[in-house]
């Protein structure tokens, strides 16, 4: 351990203090980062002429035993071109998997919502077949064969809107789903069919918030538009100075607002818990104990002399 420590990097020494407290087979079995070694295999990247040599010196000096680590426990990845520097290979390799994999790419990642019922109805789901009006009354043509006599043939005659409504929509939903590669599959996950009161219910209430959105901003066209209603918050990059394990551990495992969304709490799977201030004004120190016990308790800006000026 003393001997060969001291040539891995920074990033692995926490790992190292992990297998240096285990002190029977027990405890090797049961250790989270031999569990993940053992369900996950450590990637390598080595040129094609550095393999050769490492080969033939494994050879000639008879380590079986660093062969059979590099067969069962490592994989490794021949690839094309000179050998890398060591600032190339610390730009790939990661910490407790090893580089990525040349493949690690190529699995297509899938996103997409379903669609809203209460938006696109189309006949088949609702059960319902357009009945025929006035408008697409059946009509009667003489049509001329061959013989010269006239076989009347009944044709249906659509209104020129619900026709170039219905083709439309549907062609562009074909399209739509051609041409999205991305887009995940329909029916990937099994919903309940929806019922027709449903789906009725959901076209009424969209109507009607639409129309109450429209009057709203009819009524006030010459004020102010209407101000941010949703606000999402991505954390990110905060756990510098923690080590390799904590990070592991997880990151954020839950998070709070204050009443007034000036606040925001989050609990890290460290244990280490962050406040960040969302408003114009940012967090202030708490003054000392012993200057703490100087303030008089019945004043009435005792919140704020509690904390330090910073101007």
């Amino acid at each position: 351990m003393d001997t060969f420590r001291k040539h891995q990097e920074d990033f692995y020494q926490q790992d190292i203090i992990m297998l240096a407290n285990i002190s029977d087979a027990d405890q090797l079995l049961l250790n989270p980062l031999v569990e993940s070694f053992r369900a996950s295999e450590f990637v390598v990247s080595v040129a094609h002429s550095s393999y050769s040599l490492l080969k033939k010196f494994l050879q000639e000096n008879g380590l079986q035993v660093i062969q059979s680590i590099l067969t069962e426990q490592l994989s490794l990845q021949v690839v094309d071109g000179p050998p890398r520097t060591k600032l190339q290979l610390d730009c790939r390799r990661g910490s407790l998997f090893g580089e990525a994999p040349r493949n690690s790419n190529k699995e297509p990642v899938l996103y997409g919502l379903l669609s809203d019922p209460s938006l696109n109805v189309s006949s088949d789901l609702t059960g319902e077949t357009p009945q025929a009006s006035d408008d697409q009354a059946p009509t009667t043509e003489q049509v001329e064969d061959g013989d010269g006599e006239q076989t009347p043939v009944k044709k249906k005659k659509r209104r020129d809107g619900y026709g170039a409504g219905q083709s439309g929509s549907g062609a562009s939903g074909k399209d739509g789903q051609k041409g999205d590669s991305n887009s995940p599959a329909l029916d990937r996950i099994p919903l309940p069919k929806l019922r027709d009161t449903f789906i009725e219910s959901r076209q009424a209430l969209a109507r009607e918030t639409s129309a109450l959105l429209r009057g709203y901003r009819q009524q006030n066209s010459q004020q102010k538009p209407t101000g941010t209603s949703v606000v999402l918050y991505t954390v990110c990059n905060v756990q510098a100075g923690e080590s390799t394990l904590a990070i592991r551990r997880g990151g954020v495992t839950c998070a709070t607002f204050t009443d007034d969304s000036g606040w925001l709490a989050a609990g890290f799977g460290s244990g280490r818990i962050r406040v960040w201030s969302l408003g114009p004004e940012s967090l202030r120190r708490m003054l000392p104990a012993s200057e703490l016990a100087m303030l008089d308790k019945d004043d009435s800006r005792i919140k704020t002399k509690m904390l330090y000026d910073e101007n």
